[in-house]
């Protein structure tokens, strides 16, 4: 049975020089290049890794990792920090990696500890055949410390940001002005990307027929929008929910995911902040 902890986890640009060999193979192609993933560090350097993949966080994957599809590296074989798609995408999707350093060690007080970051990036992809360039950015200084029972995040997770050199295709935000906006943060009130956020009437209620999803309204779905004629038909209090779903994380039956909801009303903006904590076991 499926049960949530409280993982305290110890999860802990631009292009790097041609001179450092693991940069893409410009004469190359592979399939239809939807989407291209560039690992770097954060000081613009590439960084090989060994896979990178996608999931469609609106389907909310649990466990994670069997979701992932794997990108094709550009370069041939991986390790590489070039990864492309060469197949079509959902309307949008999640960008993962993971990085492992070299050796483990024992802190102060008493817990394993090996280098491990695994950067992540919410995608809105193209209607179009118009391809995108998304980056993926590793800390090479951030590590895990595991007990064995509990992990502590030094530093907390961060999310992601749009770094300075993607070209990325941004959400469309609906024509008409938005009567309500949900914007979603982390515990460090930093944008956190969701899944899917839904509106609903009060289930007690006698209007309530269910879930109505909300619109993305940035590139990394940080801020989700009701439209004019989209909303709720009657005044009064209603609910907004949002879901996250994190990126990779070391315990392979573990998902980083959070659950908020709070009622709100026509003309309101809301504020949900999630937990990026909290995992599920299954």
């Amino acid at each position: 049975m499926a049960f949530l902890v409280q993982l305290l986890a110890c999860v802990l640009a631009d292009k790097g020089s041609p001179d450092d060999g693991a940069g893409p193979d410009d004469t190359g192609e592979i399939g239809v290049r939807t989407l291209e993933v560039r690992v770097v560090n954060r000081y613009g350097a590439w960084v090989p890794v060994d896979q990178v993949g996608w999931f469609d966080p609106t389907r909310l994957p649990v466990p994670l990792r069997p979701a992932v599809t794997a990108m094709v590296c550009a370069d041939g074989l991986p390790p590489c920090a070039v990864w492309v798609s060469d197949r079509p995408l959902p309307e949008h999707v999640q960008v993962v990696t993971e990085q492992f350093g070299d050796g483990t060690w024992t802190d102060e007080a008493g817990f394993t500890c090996f280098a491990w970051d695994s950067p992540w990036t919410r995608v809105v992809v193209p209607r179009t055949a118009s391809a995108q360039i998304v980056h993926l950015v590793v800390n090479t200084e951030q590590m895990w410390c595991d007990d064995g029972i509990a992990a502590e995040p030094v530093p907390a997770l961060v999310p992601p940001v749009v770094h300075a050199e993607d070209e990325r295709v941004e959400a469309v935000t609906p024509g008409d002005a938005p009567v309500v906006t949900v914007g979603a943060l982390d515990p460090a009130d930093l944008p956190l990307p969701l899944a899917v956020v839904n509106w609903y009437y009060p289930p007690e209620s006698a209007q309530y027929d269910g879930e109505h999803p909300l619109t993305c309204a940035d590139a990394l779905c940080s801020t989700w929008v009701i439209s004019e004629g989209e909303g709720p038909a009657l005044a009064g209090p209603f609910y907004v929910s949002g879901t996250w779903t994190g990126p990779l994380h070391p315990m392979e039956d573990v998902t980083w995911t959070d659950y908020q909801g709070a009622p709100t009303e026509l003309g309101a903006t809301v504020a949900l902040r999630f937990d990026t904590t909290v995992g599920l076991v299954e």
